[in-house]
């Protein structure tokens, strides 16, 4: 937007800054890996690009062959790992009513019913606490639980197999956006792989679970139920992923420590430039023990995030309210038994998403920190 002090005074305005510019591997990079699949002739099901896809993630978590499967998407992975339980249609699984809609569509898809709690304001997540506090005020019984990373900040996994050992009660975690800072469990997480994401392929998605059994099952559950044989053994769907993203994930792995390397000193810019402005609230760790391609933080108030909305619009710079919902008051999900959410109403009025991508220049970065200072501190 051309501001009224840049027309008066002759200026010309700042080149708009957009929210985030996605990077996925080049014609160049993918070649060699297209090339492979047009000798093997196989482009799905599970295929060879594919199963080197799952081995070399197996190595970057550093767990045993069979704990990693690729997915077409997340989705389609929490999916699968909720139908793999084989619950009963239409039991309550527990979900954090600040989240992205694809929680909530991946528990329907699985035949249950979401049932929607707040989250701590401090990590922005549904906790183990605040879990077990809410068993007891469901309005049936709860079958399963599913966790939300918020914007890539890493889960407390060991607490998670805790709640789930004390309580008998199934955990499938949503970590779409923690690739950099999940660390494998006996609980089954499932990442994104979406273009936005920190490590994109397109379009896919990976479960993590250090129960080999388990994933074993969940390759049953997104090839249509298929174990062994052509008979179904398991509720299920399609969700494979192809050759095709196969072979861009392969190919953004051997870029992967450099492209971590840019964005981690992005970050570290980012925070910088924001330093000392009390009236944001950054999330813990962000650019410091984990890296996600979002940068969100919380003003001080539903008033201050529309200030801070408008002064960055004028000044050219997108945002992006991520999460601009408490799931529970939309048409889709009013429905949903639920609890009171005062944490997530909250963090709905107040999270902004600021711009946040590799090869951010210098001048853009301190261009952000300005307008967001100005605008928090005037």
């Amino acid at each position: 937007m051309v501001t009224e002090l840049s027309i008066l005074s002759g200026l010309s305005p700042l080149a708009p800054l957009p929210l985030m510019r996605p990077r996925l591997p080049d014609a160049d990079a993918l070649l060699p890996y297209l090339r492979q699949i047009d000798q093997a002739r196989i482009y799905s099901n599970n295929g060879p690009l594919s199963q080197r896809f799952a081995r070399r993630m197996e190595a970057h978590f550093d767990v045993a062959e069979g704990c990693v499967l690729p997915v077409g998407s997340g989705t389609a992975g929490l999916t699968a790992a909720l139908l793999c339980f084989g619950f009963a249609r239409g039991g309550l699984c527990m979900v954090p009513d600040w989240t992205f809609p694809a929680s909530l569509n991946a528990v329907f898809a699985a035949g249950l019913t979401p049932y929607l709690v707040d989250v701590d304001a401090a990590s922005w997540a549904l906790t183990p606490d605040i879990a077990e506090r809410a068993l007891a005020l469901a309005p049936a019984p709860v079958v399963a639980v599913m966790p939300v990373s918020p914007f890539g900040a890493p889960l407390p996994m060991d607490q998670w197999e805790s709640f789930r050992r004390e309580t008998g009660v199934a955990v499938v975690a949503d970590t779409a956006a923690a690739f950099d800072g999940t660390v494998a469990s006996t609980v089954p997480q499932v990442i994104s792989l979406h273009a936005t994401k920190a490590f994109g392929i397109g379009e896919g998605g990976l479960v993590i679970c250090r129960d080999t059994a388990f994933v074993g099952n969940v390759l049953a559950a997104i090839n249509f139920g298929f174990k062994g044989t052509r008979v179904p053994v398991v509720h299920a769907l399609n969700g494979k992923l192809s050759e095709y993203h196969a072979a861009v994930g392969l190919a953004a792995l051997d870029e992967w420590p450099d492209r971590r390397r840019r964005l981690w000193a992005t970050g570290k810019a980012m925070r910088a430039a924001l330093r000392g402005i009390s009236e944001l609230e950054m999330m813990d760790g962000w650019a410091e023990r984990w890296i996600s391609n979002t940068l969100v933080i919380a003003s001080r108030g539903e008033m201050a995030a529309a200030c801070l909305e408008r002064a960055l619009a004028e000044d050219g710079i997108e945002t992006r309210r991520w999460w601009p919902v408490v799931m529970h008051q939309e048409a889709p999900f009013r429905d949903c038994p639920h609890l009171d959410a005062p944490v997530a109403q909250t963090l709905r009025d107040a999270v902004i998403g600021l711009p946040f991508m590799e090869g951010m220049t210098d001048d853009e970065v301190a261009r952000v920190g300005r307008t967001v200072g100005r605008a928090l501190t005037g």
